[in-house]
């Protein structure tokens, strides 16, 4: 992948107010596409658990997942999520957390995307998502 591709993608990404409010960013390295999201104290759910909000992790899942999206795909602009469903897998401490999404399957009109969140100090799942995008094709 070329750097101007990837630029382009995360700066799509960062336009979103959402997005800059969140802090979430992208990476992309050999090992590829990586959703980061740090943690930060307007981003905690409930006080009384401590634990991340769940929409939080929800949009750590679907940023992540469109980022892969437009990577792999001639998308022209963020695809819109079709469906989704999300499995929340364990209670989400107040620390960074990231996510990773690889295409499962691809068609002309839909990509359906499986993407799973964790919290890196510890390597445990938070949640995972499958989710299915209506695509944005170019030309």
């Amino acid at each position: 992948m070329s750097v101007p591709v990837f630029a382009a993608l995360r700066g799509a990404l960062l336009d979103l107010p959402y997005v800059r409010t969140l802090g979430f960013d992208v990476s992309y390295d050999d090992t590829g596409l990586r959703g980061h999201l740090p943690f930060a104290e307007h981003l905690i759910g409930n006080p009384l658990v401590p634990a991340l909000h769940g929409g939080v992790i929800a949009a750590l899942l679907h940023f992540t997942a469109a980022a892969q999206v437009m990577l792999e795909t001639p998308c022209e602009k963020i695809p819109r999520i079709f469906t989704c469903t999300i499995e929340y897998l364990a209670s989400p401490e107040l620390r960074d957390s990231a996510a990773t999404a690889i295409i499962v399957s691809q068609t002309r009109r839909f990509a359906n995307v499986r993407v799973t969140a964790v919290q890196p100090h510890s390597g445990r799942a938070i949640a995972a998502a499958t989710m299915q995008f209506l695509m944005n094709r170019a030309g």
